[in-house]
């Protein structure tokens, strides 16, 4: 699971951060308000800039650990569903053994 949510995470993160250009609209939001927030709290204005890139990258990693969390989530749904009908057909071979040794 480990290795899964690994690589799909890396996965996830390089598909969000195609749309993180100067031509999206929302990237441009983003980044046209930050660093002025960032810079009003205290901090100068390219220290203010580089902690809003950075900001913006944590948010990005957070989002592409979610997506991959939810990837190996429905993933081992899927593979409990899968191999539910054969643990019903090893029910009844472990009832008859625990009763033959009994």
């Amino acid at each position: 699971m480990a290795n899964q949510i690994a690589h799909r995470s890396t996965f996830h993160h390089a598909r969000l951060a195609d749309h993180l250009t100067p031509y999206d609209t929302g990237t441009v939001q983003a980044m046209d308000g930050l660093p002025g927030q960032l810079a009003s709290s205290g901090l100068p204005p390219g220290v203010a800039e580089d902690s809003a890139l950075k900001l913006l990258e944590g948010t990005v990693t957070r989002q592409a650990t979610m997506m991959a969390y939810n990837d190996v989530f429905w993933m081992m749904g899927m593979m409990f569903v899968l191999c539910f009908p054969f643990l019903l057909l090893l029910g009844g071979r472990i009832r008859r053994q625990a009763t033959a040794t009994a």
